[in-house]
């Protein structure tokens, strides 16, 4: 089906408005395979919201291009000339492919800062029907980019000013929500990584996955041979009690366990951190191999306490890599990689 677009009533109708740090080129319209949607250029948290398309594509077939709507917005491949790179429309841009639009009307833009495009990318969401509005999960993942990528200080009032920019459409309740989960997942510092036990970027599960390691009972027994957890708990009395009893229903099998400290700080109290942390892990076990040995004496089994210690299940790994600086000693790369010991040497 071709589409047709009127550029003039278009801007009539909608003419460009943008914020500061954005400057408007020109409003053209494009063959939609001469613009490419990056996924790494995608505000949201889910790259496309399948159940979301249908009424966008109907509404395109329906009513054609609203000229009362903004266009997609899209600015210059910076590797070829000749192509453009969607910054906003991800939506839009499967609906028209499913409508058979074989062009689209665009926005060009340029930014001065990547501040200002990040901005851009997320305030593009602020709109009703038929547009598909960012989620708090969106702007959190947004956020802890642009802390990530030095484009907003990691400083308290900093990111809480930047989430009041692009959750400009979400109440005060909503934007406190967002900042907490910011706080709660993101990086610490420029050189300090933390967790989180959901999925995605920095999730226990997404490092999980890459260093070959147990995170979650036997959630990946079947790949790994091996049980285990990750946990940030220096007391799991939940955790001993599902371990014992996972260890149990595999014949005896050893239980790892890793670990991260939650509030991280920089080397050497990082180091200082671990070694509390895996002293006071330890003695947590040690007192549990205790009690197993006093049962036993009730029952009037004499059992050797370091014979109760060496066939606990449940075995101490080593940490999550957390001090991420640079190491000039190692071609700049990070400090700390993969499984670590208490001074952050790779397991």
């Amino acid at each position: 089906m071709k589409a047709l677009f009127d550029t003039k009533s278009s801007l009539e109708q909608c003419p460009p408005i943008f914020s500061d740090g954005v400057t408007w080129k020109k409003r053209i319209v494009l063959p939609r395979n001469l613009v490419s949607y990056l996924k790494q250029y995608n505000p949201r948290e889910l790259n496309i919201v399948s159940e979301k398309i249908p009424a966008l594509r109907d509404s395109f077939i329906v009513n054609g291009f609203i000229n009362s709507c903004p266009p997609p917005t899209i600015k210059v491949d910076p590797n070829n000339k000749d192509r453009f790179i969607g910054l906003s429309g991800y939506h839009r841009n499967i609906a028209a492919e499913q409508a058979e639009w074989h062009t689209l009307i665009y926005d060009v833009v340029e930014f001065d800062s990547p501040k200002d495009e990040r901005i851009h990318r997320v305030v593009t969401n602020h709109h009703k029907t038929p547009f598909t509005e960012n989620t708090n999960d969106d702007i959190v993942k947004q956020t802890r980019e642009a802390v990530a990528n030095g484009e907003v200080l990691n400083d308290d009032d900093e990111i809480k000013q930047f989430i009041s920019i692009i959750a400009s459409d979400k109440t005060a309740k909503d934007q406190k929500i967002i900042y907490k989960k910011v706080r709660r997942h993101t990086l610490l510092s420029a050189t300090l990584l933390t967790y989180h036990s959901g999925n995605g970027e920095n999730s226990t599960k997404e490092f999980a996955l890459k260093y070959n390691i147990p995170y979650r009972a036997d959630a990946a027994y079947e790949q790994l041979d091996e049980l285990g957890y990750i946990t940030v708990e220096k007391h799991p009395k939940i955790m001993l009690h599902d371990a014992k009893k996972l260890s149990d229903e595999y014949d005896g099998k050893e239980i790892s366990i890793y670990a991260y400290i939650k509030s991280p700080l920089g080397a050497p109290k990082l180091y200082k951190q671990r070694k509390e942390y895996k002293e006071t892990f330890e003695k947590f076990i040690m007192d549990d191999c205790r009690l197993e040995q006093s049962k036993m004496a009730r029952m009037g089994i004499d059992v050797n306490l370091d014979v109760i210690i060496k066939n606990h299940p449940i075995k101490f790994k080593g940490f999550l890599a957390q001090d991420i600086s640079a190491d000039p000693l190692n071609n700049g790369n990070p400090k700390e990689q993969g499984v670590v010991d208490v001074y952050g040497n790779m397991i």
